[in-house]
């Protein structure tokens, strides 16, 4: 269980990111130097809902490793 939670604190954010990039990327070009992809992580962050939705994948990620935990102790 340390592990999935570990896990999952990790690759959802990384996921997450990735997913509002691409469709930011929909609507503006992608950043060519560094200054410009700053400015392009920093929207992505002020996108709407991202706190929020980030929260709830990370809160659902969690139920489903416990519960996938559970069934496996059980199991054994």
């Amino acid at each position: 269980m340390y592990a999935m939670s570990t896990g999952i604190l990790l690759v959802e954010p990384i996921r997450h990111f990735h997913q509002n990039m691409t469709v930011l990327s929909h609507f503006y070009e992608l950043p060519k130097n560094k200054l410009e992809a700053n400015i392009f992580a920093k929207e992505i962050f002020r996108l709407p809902g991202f706190w929020k939705e980030l929260g709830k994948k990370l809160m659902f990620g969690h139920v489903a490793a416990a519960g996938s935990s559970a069934v496996q102790l059980a199991t054994w």
